[in-house]
């Protein structure tokens, strides 16, 4: 065995120490014995010490894979005990370097001396390192001998993290792209405290609209890190969910790599609560609450309304319920994804492709085609198909609003097409009131704001997930400085002359 003097123990750069036994609890993974590193001889099992303080047993996951115990009693010496049973008899393996061995030597009871190990714990954030040394005198030699040997364990997630969080939006380059896409309403991550495949790491999984995918990770008070990361292969090729999903795993992964260190914070209690998780290399983030979005762009929109620039406002008849329908359907021939839906006397088919850019979520029409009945009696039906069908005009900025019950398409030439979840449920509303959105979600200084042009002397209240109103009073410009408020999460309350108001959540770094 190679000598080891006593004082080598205190040559580890230590920030905090813990005297206390109950800190022993736990299973640890052991690092080096003697000055060997044990992960350099590439074993298949690791060794990992799992100390039972409550019945006084360690569980000993050995080198070979064999699983040994040992008992153990407290000390009246601080930060020691002695080994008082040793269920085990070490073997051997292909792999093993002597770690059987010495991993022995350093639990089980020798012959003459009595087994006594000295323990020091450190907490370095992240994780907790955990020094073993026996050491003994040799009156043969005249010299302290012995086996030292270095363990470590991460800490425990902390407990805000460590629920269901469920994705309300994504923000890519600054762009709020809102979850349309939650049709199974579990989009979103779990994180657990409990025990994943790789020592020391706890396990994660959640669903990205087509797929799902589940991992290791560690965390601390500021960061995650993913350390290793399947997702399942469903093709959905095509389909927006299936773009979405592509902007939400690049945020969780960091230069698109594992493993993945992730910033994250997280607000507020109970179903107020907020997660956010951000990507350090590319300032991408992704925003959870407790409650999943029911907010889905695949479902039957019934048209309400329609503006075009330089026209009267055509309002649908009470009678009529001309429609437009997106589907997840892939187009066998075209290999597009499929859309229908109704004018006031024909039905139509169409396929679109949506995209993600700098100016929100848009979607283009494509291969517009419907039934060709006598309509000449209607006062809307060429301008909704001329408005779908036309090149110059086919392509719409599009908005998903109210509580997802409005859907907005706005196209190039600023024509508007307003859509219920219901037939003619948009009959009162007031809708450049509902054009108002934040630019940015996550701000540190000042709120952004667009779509206020259209408002008469509207006015604004910033309130907490309490209910507490903080400020208040007319909105003279399209940005609010809110650098005097504490980090958490906000609501803006905007509220027109006439009553309509919008409510628009926001998170205060």
């Amino acid at each position: 065995m190679k000598n080891i003097y006593f004082a080598s123990l205190f040559l580890f750069s230590i920030t905090t120490i813990f005297a206390q036994e109950d800190l022993l609890d736990g299973q640890w993974v052991m690092d080096s014995i003697f000055d060997h590193d044990i992960f350099l001889e590439d074993p298949s099992n690791p060794i990992t010490i799992d100390f039972d303080v409550d019945a006084n047993v360690i569980t000993i996951q050995s080198f070979c894979g064999e699983i040994y115990q040992s008992f153990y009693t407290a000390s009246t010496t601080e930060n020691t005990f002695e080994i008082t049973n040793a269920m085990w008899t070490p073997t051997t393996c292909s792999e093993d370097n002597s770690f059987e061995i010495a991993t022995y030597g350093l639990l089980s009871i020798p012959t003459v001396h009595p087994q006594i190990l000295i323990f020091t714990i450190t907490n370095n954030g992240d994780s907790t390192s955990l020094v073993l040394d026996f050491a003994y005198f040799d009156e043969g030699l005249g010299v302290t001998t012995g086996v030292v040997a270095n363990f470590t364990k991460e800490n425990d997630p902390p407990e805000q993290l460590t629920t269901n969080w469920y994705l309300d939006q994504i923000v890519v380059d600054n762009v709020i792209h809102n979850n349309y896409f939650n049709e199974s309403q579990n989009m979103g991550i779990i994180f657990t405290a409990n025990p994943g495949s790789l020592a020391n790491n706890l396990v994660f999984d959640g669903n990205s609209s087509c797929n799902s995918f589940d991992g290791n990770y560690v965390a601390d008070e500021n960061t995650i890190s993913i350390n290793s990361m399947a997702v399942t292969a469903m093709d959905c090729v095509g389909t927006p969910k299936q773009l979405y999903e592509d902007l939400y795993i690049e945020v969780l992964r960091v230069n698109n790599a594992i493993p993945s260190v992730l910033n994250y914070t997280a607000f507020g209690t109970g179903d107020a609560a907020t997660l956010v998780i951000s990507n350090p290399a590319s300032g991408d983030y992704a925003v959870y609450g407790k409650i999943p979005s029911e907010t889905t762009l695949v479902q039957t929109w019934y048209l309400s309304r329609m503006e075009i620039p330089g026209s009267s406002n055509i309002e649908i008849p009470f009678s009529d319920a001309p429609s437009l329908l997106f589907t997840n359907t892939i187009d066998p021939v075209l290999f597009e994804t499929q859309a229908l839906g109704n004018g006031d006397c024909n039905s139509f088919y169409c396929t679109y492709e949506f995209s993600f850019t700098s100016n929100g979520d848009n979607v283009l029409i494509r291969n517009f085609g419907a039934t060709l009945a006598d309509c000449t009696s209607s006062t809307y039906e060429d301008a909704y198909f001329a408005t779908l069908e036309s090149p110059s005009s086919n392509y719409f900025e599009l908005k998903i609003i109210n509580d997802g019950a409005t859907l907005i398409m706005t196209d190039l030439l600023g024509a508007k097409l307003v859509f219920g979840d219901a037939p003619l449920s948009l009959e009162d509303v007031d809708i450049p009131t509902l054009d108002v959105v934040l630019k940015e979600n996550l701000v540190s200084s000042v709120l952004k704001l667009s779509g206020l042009e259209p408002l008469q002397n509207p006015k604004y209240t910033i309130v907490t997930i309490q209910g507490k109103t903080i400020v208040g009073g007319p909105l003279l410009s399209d940005m609010i400085l809110v650098d005097y408020l504490s980090s958490g999460v906000y609501f803006l309350n905007i509220t027109t002359e006439n009553n309509i108001s919008k409510i628009l959540k926001f998170i205060k770094r």
